[in-house]
């Protein structure tokens, strides 16, 4: 993609030298430079929005990696502390109680760090 984007900005060169030479005409020259720049800010963009996206799954990973470090030193516990439980859960959220059934239900919510909410 930044191959493209160094293209556009040698033909625009050519196309300047084209018209110094006289091979093209000043009018011709300023319709194709405008297509030229439009198809670099076109290619630019998509080159912003993939680095954006890499970056993206860059911190997903980290994080993943993150977590299964702490997945690994927490692998053979036998008590949970305090301690484990601030390093493994994000945050706990406990929704309203419904007596509809004749038993109080609440649905909690666990969000992990690193991973978020694991749906189950």
């Amino acid at each position: 993609m930044q191959l493209a984007i160094f293209e556009s900005d040698r033909i625009t060169g050519e196309l300047y030298e084209d018209k110094v030479c006289g091979k093209i005409s000043a009018e011709t020259f300023g319709k194709l430079l405008d297509k030229n720049e439009c198809e670099r800010q076109k290619r630019r963009a998509q080159f912003d929005e993939l680095c954006a996206q890499l970056k993206t799954i860059q911190d997903k990973l980290l994080d993943a990696e993150k977590w299964a470090e702490v997945i690994r030193r927490h692998s053979t516990l036998e008590e949970l502390t305090r301690t484990d439980v601030e390093e493994l859960v994000d945050r706990i959220e406990i929704g309203e109680s419904d007596y509809s059934s004749g038993k109080r239900v609440q649905e909690i919510r666990i969000y992990w760090r690193f991973v978020g909410r694991i749906s189950g």
